[in-house]
């Protein structure tokens, strides 16, 4: 996993795929709720008009309240268990029932309340009808004929559930295939919008210490590796001065070291040609010594400079010198 999120390409493609999923798992989430209140709420307004039909068939006649079946007992009330019901009660005891409640006795309030407005009168229920089928049901308390009615009608939920569950299962397939969709295309975008810096990366790796004097043109670079690049640039003219600087020194050492050697093994070289006296032995080893001194005190002075440049040497340790001093021994 570790591994994994060191790579920039999958750090943009993890993130792309979580907010692209979170993102489309709420919209579905919002779209269903919203299209479930929304087929709910078309039943909710048909039952509604139902119920204003059926508080108006109700009428007082000869000092008998009946309810004109004449009007409603055609059509969708007449089918047994056809999904649309309705039952008028008075004072508790039956006045009417749509023929296609079947049994009258049949209880439309079984099951939960789901809203109610105490100002209208008005609840509404989700329960079970007379065929098993999911009902919507409105009852409705009324003030009439100095009588109390409860009116309900109800109509069967199993078309609009169905419509839900397709919905469902709608959002089921095409919210995975989005994720999938964009995933992808979140994959190819993260490879062609890192394809400059893996070319800038091979630019790089072309570059060697026997290639130091070339430099990659920031200005051809995407805006966002201008910087970068302008970067690398000035840390290669650092380098080259510093190798140029090496080369130099070696160049000086190589030549101050030569003279000393050479003096050495030319002394060497004469004084081993033939049998001398010792004080030419002596004289001889003087020599020696004084280019072997030469050559220690190049060889110290190589050692401080690296001290130095390593940072192990510090230069507040240091003292002021006369230049002429230096000119004169050095001469």
């Amino acid at each position: 996993m570790r591994r994994v999120l060191n790579s920039i390409k999958s750090r943009i493609f993890l993130w792309l795929f979580i907010s692209t999923s979170l993102l489309l798992i709420a919209v579905g989430l919002f779209l269903f709720y919203e299209v479930r209140e929304m087929v709910l709420d078309s039943v909710d307004r048909t039952l509604h008009a139902k119920m204003q039909v059926l508080t108006g068939l109700l009428h007082e006649e000869h000092d008998t309240i009946e309810l004109e079946l004449s009007e409603v007992i055609l059509g969708e009330y007449s089918i047994p268990r056809s999904g649309h019901y309705y039952k008028v009660m008075m004072g508790g005891r039956l006045l009417a029932a749509s023929p296609s409640l079947v049994d009258s006795n049949f209880n439309l309030t079984a099951g939960v309340i789901e809203s109610h407005d105490d100002r209208l009168k008005e609840y509404r229920y989700t329960s079970v009808g007379p065929a098993g089928e999911p009902v919507r049901i409105l009852k409705h308390d009324l003030n009439a004929f100095d009588t109390t009615f409860s009116i309900f009608a109800a109509e069967s939920l199993s078309a609009s559930m169905e419509m839900i569950d397709r919905f469902r299962r709608f959002l089921l397939i095409i919210i995975p295939s989005g994720i999938l969709v964009v995933s992808c295309v979140g994959l190819w975008l993260a490879k062609l919008s890192l394809n400059p810096i893996e070319t800038f990366s091979a630019r790089v790796r072309t570059i060697t210490h026997r290639t130091l004097n070339e430099r990659i043109d920031a200005e051809a670079e995407t805006r966002e590796l201008t910087g970068l690049a302008g970067s690398f640039n000035e840390m290669l003219d650092r380098l080259q001065k510093v190798f140029d600087s090496m080369r130099r020194l070696i160049g000086d050492a190589s030549h101050e070291l030569k003279t000393p050697v050479s003096v050495i093994k030319t002394q060497c070289d004469v004084v081993l040609q033939k049998e001398r006296r010792p004080e030419e032995y002596i004289e001889a080893i003087k020599t020696v010594r004084s280019a072997s001194e030469n050559v220690d005190r190049i060889v110290r002075d190589l050692l401080s400079l690296a001290r130095l440049d390593s940072g192990i040497l510090l230069s507040r340790g240091f003292s002021i010198i006369f230049l002429d001093e230096c000119i004169q021994k050095a001469l």
